[in-house]
């Protein structure tokens, strides 16, 4: 699955270099799910070759989703408040996962491989289905010309 989802990072990056949605941020939030495609592959004890192909459209689609949201940072948060905003960003990303990790173990345990892959796969997907809900999320459109800062 490590090299597919390496190939597909590859190939998502270089269509991220053509990509341009007019609703970016919410196509950033949107492709994030295919990380719930990986959990529920795995989850079914699918066969190599689909958690492979699986793998290697959620690395592209994750290669996209970050390109996207980085695009968007940089063109709606003021440079003088990119490093403060950034740092909430990666504490909210990074540090819920050595929890997730501390807790899978157990769960694992308890509930089996399968429920805690499905149950990862549900909260994954109802985190995200809650970022597309967001009224700004959905509103925020893409830019033509140079960029003007909007979040101070």
């Amino acid at each position: 699955m490590g090299a597919s989802s390496g190939v597909g990072a590859v190939l998502g990056g270089l269509l991220a270099l053509r990509l341009r949605p007019r609703r970016p941020l919410f196509v950033s939030v949107v492709l994030a799910g295919a990380t719930v495609l990986e959990l529920a592959a795995l989850a079914m004890h699918a066969h190599t070759a689909v958690l492979s192909a699986v793998a290697l459209v959620a690395g592209a689609a994750i290669a996209i989703h970050l390109t996207l949201w980085l695009t968007v940072f940089q063109q709606n948060v003021r440079p003088g408040a990119q490093s403060r905003v950034s740092s909430y960003d990666e504490l909210g990303s990074f540090v819920l996962i050595p929890l997730g990790l501390a807790l899978a173990g157990p769960a694992s345990d308890l509930l089996g491989m399968s429920v805690t892959l499905w149950g990862a796969a549900g909260i994954s997907a109802v985190c995200i289905a809650t970022m597309a809900a967001i009224p700004s999320v959905r509103a925020l459109r893409s830019r033509g010309g140079a960029p003007e800062p909007a979040v101070t």
